[in-house]
C-alpha cells in the first residue's frame, strides 16, 4: 500500500504542476499584445497631429524660385520631423504624393479658420490579421473662423497598417475622405 501511496503522490504532484503550468500559459497568452495593441492610440495621435498641423510650416507660397525652394525644404523637414515616424516608407511617399496634409488646410486658410474645438476621434477595427491591421475612423470637430462663424466637420477615412521588417506596425495608407456634405457646401478652392 505504501508503494501505491507514493505513486499517487507523484501523480498528484505531476497533475498539480501541469495545472499550474497550463494556467501560467493561459495568463501569459492573455497578456501578450495583439497586433493592434497600441495602434488605436497611435492612430488617434496621428489624426490629431494632422488636424493641428502648422499651416505656416507647409505654406510654400511666395515669390522667387530660391524662396520657393527654401520654403519647400523647410516644409519637407517639418513633415519628416512630425509625420514620417507614423508611416512605412511607401506609406510616407503616398502621404507626400497625395498631400493629405494640405486638403483640409487649404479650406482652413481660405475661410480664415483660427481654431479647432471639440475634437472627437472614433476608431473602429476594420481588419486585424498578423501583418495587416485597419481602422475606420471619424474625426468630428468644430472649426471656428476669425469672424466668429463656425463649421461642423465629420471627416471619415481608414488607416491601413502593415507590419514592418522590425515587427512594428506603421501606416501604409491613409484613406481619408474630407469632402462630406458639410465641407462641400463651404467655401473651398
Amino acid at each position: 500500500s505504501s508503494g501505491l501511496d507514493c505513486m499517487e503522490d507523484r501523480l498528484m504532484r505531476k497533475s498539480y504542476l501541469i495545472i499550474v503550468f497550463t494556467s501560467f500559459l493561459i495568463v501569459l497568452s492573455s497578456c501578450a499584445p495583439s497586433p493592434s495593441a497600441g495602434l488605436s492610440e497611435m492612430s488617434s495621435e496621428y489624426l490629431e497631429k494632422l488636424l493641428y498641423i502648422d499651416i505656416g510650416a507647409i505654406d510654400i507660397s511666395g515669390s522667387g524660385e530660391q524662396a520657393l525652394e527654401e520654403k519647400a525644404a523647410e516644409m519637407y523637414l517639418y513633415l519628416d520631423d512630425n509625420y514620417k515616424q507614423y508611416f512605412t516608407e511607401d506609406g510616407y511617399d503616398s502621404f507626400l504624393d497625395n498631400e493629405i496634409y494640405r486638403a483640409r488646410l487649404r479650406f482652413f486658410r481660405n475661410n480664415n479658420i483660427v481654431s479647432v474645438e471639440n475634437l472627437k476621434i472614433d476608431l473602429k477595427s476594420a481588419k486585424n490579421e498578423d501583418d495587416t491591421v485597419a481602422y475606420d475612423y471619424i474625426m468630428a470637430y468644430t472649426a471656428k473662423s476669425g469672424d466668429g462663424s463656425s463649421f461642423e466637420f465629420s471627416d471619415k477615412g481608414q488607416l491601413l497598417f502593415r507590419k514592418t521588417a522590425d515587427n512594428d506596425f506603421k501606416i501604409e495608407k491613409d484613406y481619408i475622405r474630407y469632402y462630406d456634405k458639410k465641407f462641400s457646401t463651404l467655401r473651398a478652392d
